[in-house]
């Protein structure tokens, strides 16, 4: 459980999906939570907030929104360390608690079939060097302590990779990536969710007209199901909420890795 009387979670690609349901799920579960979402979308995010606020457990919290994009490679740093330093400016008593990183840039599985270097890197900038960027500069900006964490987001096709997208998830191992910077950021507490097929704007665009692909996607897993936001929604708030749970990749696969 989280040890925290205040815990102030900075949400990055909260707008929508799985990062909406996470806010929405701190609120609730996370003592004295005040809750950030960040986005490239002012729009998004003003009918993400209205959502927050709506909610049973909104009164006397903090809940905002800063607009940032962090999918351009060249100005990243300058760009993520903007939306930190702006959140601490916003959250009561300053500093972050806790860090959820469910930003990505276009899904791998929009690349075709011959990805090049630059489409890769396109992949990459949100998903895998934004989360190792704000890494980098978290320890300014967070609770120095094993109560604070962050939690990036990884997926199944790391280790059942189909075909034809090997460049593209050539660094995108992001649990390995989670271990390394519990090390490197101890006492805050870094982990990775291992997600499988969730149903967000991203998988309706893949799945719309074309059945067949959901039942596809379903019954690759145990439980013959695609999941929804609020059931991944779980992994990270036992992310945050867990004080011993660090370097860990959490599955919320729906028993993928093990078919």
């Amino acid at each position: 459980m989280a040890l925290n009387t205040r815990n102030n979670v900075l949400v990055i690609g909260g707008s929508t999906g799985i990062g909406l349901a996470t806010a929405i799920l701190s609120l609730s579960q996370l003592p004295g939570a005040n809750v950030i979402v960040s986005s490239s979308s002012k729009d998004k995010l003003e009918k993400a907030v209205e959502t927050l606020k709506a909610g049973p457990t909104a009164k006397d919290k903090l809940i905002d929104y800063i607009v940032g994009d962090i999918s351009n490679f060249a100005t990243q740093k300058d760009d993520v360390e903007a939306i930190l330093k702006t959140a601490t400016e916003k959250f009561p008593g300053g500093k972050i608690d806790h860090i959820v990183w469910t930003a990505a840039g276009p899904s791998s599985a929009t690349l075709g079939g011959n990805p090049t270097s630059q489409d890769a890197l396109t992949a990459s900038t949100a998903r895998v060097y934004g989360p190792l960027t704000l890494c980098h500069l978290a320890k300014t900006y967070m609770n120095d302590t094993r109560r604070s964490s962050i939690t990036i987001s990884s997926g199944v096709l790391v280790y059942k990779p189909r075909p034809g997208i090997g460049q593209v998830l050539g660094a995108a191992s992001m649990d390995v990536a989670a271990r390394a910077l519990a090390v490197d950021l101890a006492p805050i507490r870094a982990n990775s969710v291992i997600l499988g097929p969730v149903q967000t704007t991203l998988l309706d665009g893949l799945t719309k007209g074309k059945q067949e692909v959901a039942d596809h996607l379903a019954n690759a897993t145990l439980v013959k199901a695609i999941a929804g936001a609020d059931e991944a929604a779980e992994a990270y708030l036992y992310s945050m909420r867990c004080a011993f749970v660090t370097g860990s990749g959490i599955g919320c696969e729906g028993g993928m890795l093990i078919t």
